[in-house]
């Protein structure tokens, strides 16, 4: 995740979504994006660790009003526990309302990546940064911890200026 804190010169040419993701990942792993409405999911071509299976769980019906991702996280963490039979009791949040303007959906079979593809309809922008798990079947007893939530200056003035995060400190 340190690519993620260091500076990198683009070239004026480097004007592709796909360009950028290059020179700013550069190495010897091959990234691919994927484009998904207005969210693109960037990952490795073939990643050393198996991708998160959060991302593709079959998570049920799933329906959400509240326009925070202070709301969303929780009850996405609660859903994933409750799918891979943790047998979770409920979820809280606390702390700041984290109001991105997510608009209210309601998606009769959703994945992670169905509702965070939600999320990006919203005014404004945030980023999800999605570790990779050990792969094993089974309970996951806290998928909070493998994702981090950015959200970013929605204003014309510092636009795409990092605002605040939600979730562990991933990237700073």
């Amino acid at each position: 995740m340190r690519f993620l804190e260091e500076s990198v010169t683009l070239s004026e040419h480097q004007k592709s979504f796909d360009e950028l993701v290059r020179a700013i990942l550069p190495g010897n792993e091959n990234y691919v994006v994927r484009r998904r409405g207005t969210l693109k999911i960037i990952h490795p071509v073939a990643p050393r660790k198996p991708l998160n299976r959060i991302l593709t769980l079959q998570l049920g019906s799933f329906s959400f009003k509240s326009k925070t991702v202070s709301t969303l996280s929780p009850n996405l963490a609660f859903r994933i526990r409750e799918v891979t039979g943790c047998n979770p009791q409920g979820f809280a949040y606390a702390g700041p309302p984290m109001d991105t303007g997510i608009p209210d959906f309601d998606l009769p079979s959703a994945t992670f990546e169905e509702i965070i593809e939600q999320t990006a309809k919203a005014p404004t922008p945030t980023m999800w940064i999605v570790l990779p798990d050990s792969g094993e079947r089974g309970c996951i007893s806290d998928p909070g911890s493998l994702w981090q939530v950015g959200i970013y200056n929605d204003n014309a003035q510092f636009p795409f200026a990092f605002r605040e995060a939600s979730g562990p400190t991933l990237v700073r």
